[in-house]
């Protein structure tokens, strides 16, 4: 995160994260105790997410041990409070490699005659069939396939328990959806204004036209469809200039998440989504969020009480405009051929905080 210039002097490591894999069926959560995504971008979000909590949570209980804040009231909305960003708080991802799915397939090896940062170098092969379509990881597995090679219909819970295989959206994907609907999260959305990446940096396995491409070509059309606040965040793609060699080896099974704040680091079974050793919860699964929101929803002139009755998916669904521009993102990937967006079973978000 930076706040200001210069960006070198104003700069703070918020979140540091690794991960490769995803949780296996059996392990699934009704309770919203365990994490579905351990990719390394899933995870910093995630600690990204949990730092805008701390902050807001700082924002609406003042006190002097906690001067810093990224928030303030928005002066420009009359009525009913809106909260938004400071002017110059930035958030910036780094990640290692080009994010699994449509970044990713088309260049594992790079761009070697590509300078970074040209845009105007056009796809040699823009109509072959699998650019942009949306892609599913694969369960216990490392790689995506095409969301059309799925069987039809959404994912329900006594069919993976019974073995078939859990399919969540790949990165590109989400980054790409994150450039719509903000980062922040559908709990959130009902406190701030969205949460754009102002920068998004690669590592190795990148290439120019197919990452830009993925995290913002296929949004382009939307920019004329969703309303305020929300937009199509362009967020600057920078590649660093020395790539890493390819080294055959086996990816862990763990993961590793921090974020600024925390004492120490987790240590995540990815195949589980829960912390090791023990198998506790991590303090980014969805019950932890929602218990978050509820404090802070109370404390920002909330009733708590209108939640207690509530679910997890219908908290999330009372952030109309949220749902409503995420759906128009929805569609418009369906409309342009993409493919439709998988979903874990609806069981997942079903739990409700009763105390």
């Amino acid at each position: 995160m930076t706040t200001g210039s210069p960006l070198i002097e104003t700069a703070m490591v918020i979140a540091v994260t690794t991960g490769t894999k995803c949780i296996e069926g059996d392990f699934m959560s009704e309770s919203g105790l365990a994490l579905n995504d351990c990719h390394a971008e899933i995870l910093a979000t995630r600690c990204a997410r949990d730092f805008l909590y701390t902050q807001l949570d700082n924002f609406v209980n003042p006190s002097e041990e906690n001067e810093f804040n990224i928030f303030e009231y928005d002066p420009n909305c009359e009525g009913e409070k809106i909260i938004i960003m400071k002017e110059g708080v930035k958030f910036h991802l780094f990640i290692s490699t080009s994010p699994c799915g449509d970044s990713r397939i088309f260049s594992p090896k790079g761009a070697d005659n590509v300078p970074a940062g040209t845009d105007e170098i056009e796809d040699s092969h823009p109509n072959r069939i699998n650019r942009g379509v949306l892609r599913a990881k694969i369960e216990a597995g490392e790689g995506t396939i095409p969301v059309a090679n799925l069987p039809p219909g959404p994912q329900t819970w006594d069919a993976i328990i019974q073995g078939n295989a859990l399919h969540t959206m790949s990165c590109s994907d989400k980054v790409c959806r994150w450039n719509v609907i903000g980062f922040q999260g559908a709990l959130l959305a009902n406190l701030i204004a969205p949460v754009y990446y102002s920068s998004i940096t690669l590592g190795s396995l990148h290439h120019p036209i197919h990452f830009k491409r993925a995290i913002i070509g296929r949004i382009e059309p939307l920019v004329e469809k969703i309303s305020p606040p929300f937009i199509v965040n362009q967020p600057h793609l920078l590649m660093v200039t020395c790539e890493q060699k390819r080294r055959v080896k086996k990816s862990p099974n763990h993961a590793i998440a921090w974020a600024h704040g925390w004492s120490t680091y987790e240590h995540i079974s990815a195949s589980k989504g829960r912390c090791e050793p023990g198998g506790v919860a991590s303090r980014l699964t969805k019950r932890m969020a929602y218990l978050r929101f509820l404090k802070l929803y109370r404390n920002h002139g909330g009733k708590r009480e209108n939640f207690l009755q509530l679910s997890y998916a219908d908290a999330k669904l009372l952030a109309k405009n949220y749902q409503l521009t995420k759906n128009q993102f929805l569609d418009h990937m369906l409309e342009s051929k993409f493919g439709a967006w998988i979903s874990k079973p609806i069981e997942q978000d079903s739990f409700i905080i009763v105390k």
